[in-house]
């Protein structure tokens, strides 16, 4: 296989790289087409419309916006940050939006403190067809949603147990001072 490493990304060829990557991204993740086999399809579309790029290089490209994507939104979800812009940051937010790598269904601090998010579903974004209520979610993200709460659950109970232990060995020392204290008094 050639690598074209000279290869300088215009805004026309990202333009039609999302494009073309937007039509496959679905089939992509559900595993209807392996994701070698649809970045060469982008790679054959591109090279059609005159841009030589390999299939590894478009995945290159789109993986690197991702991050960039990913950094930016991070950066001004933070308090007191200036606000920082780019120009695909729009495209981005539409096509990533409800990923859930970039808005995780929950987050869990190393004090233990759960953070639920709510995510809204609309017709627009959800898989199900216009006839369909807005409120039906779609079996894809309501496993992804039951792991989240089974997950969640199952902290609940650690923590639910770590505090049983806690006071069984609480009550266990206060029963060993209070036999200590009869012990002390007999003698």
């Amino acid at each position: 296989m050639i690598y074209i490493t000279d290869f300088r990304w215009s805004h026309e060829a990202i333009m039609l790289l999302f494009e073309e990557y937007r039509q496959r991204e679905s089939s992509m993740s559900s595993g209807k087409i392996s994701h070698k086999k649809a970045w060469d399809e982008i790679a054959a579309t591109m090279h059609a419309k005159g841009y030589n790029v390999s299939g590894r290089q478009c995945m290159t490209r789109i993986n690197t916006m991702k991050r960039t994507y990913k950094t930016i939104k991070d950066h001004n979800a933070k308090s007191g940050n200036n606000t920082r812009t780019w120009k695909y940051y729009e495209i981005m937010e539409n096509l990533l939006r409800e990923k859930p790598y970039m808005a995780p269904l929950a987050t869990i601090s190393s004090t233990g403190c759960v953070t639920l998010k709510e995510r809204s579903i609309s017709p627009s974004n959800s898989s199900c067809s216009s006839t369909c209520s807005p409120n039906i979610i779609s079996r894809k993200r309501k496993a992804t949603d039951n792991y989240a709460i089974e997950i969640l659950e199952e902290k609940r109970k650690a923590e639910e147990s770590k505090e049983k232990r806690h006071k069984e060995k609480m009550e266990m020392g206060t029963k060993l001072l209070h036999r200590l204290d009869k012990l002390i008094e007999k003698i």
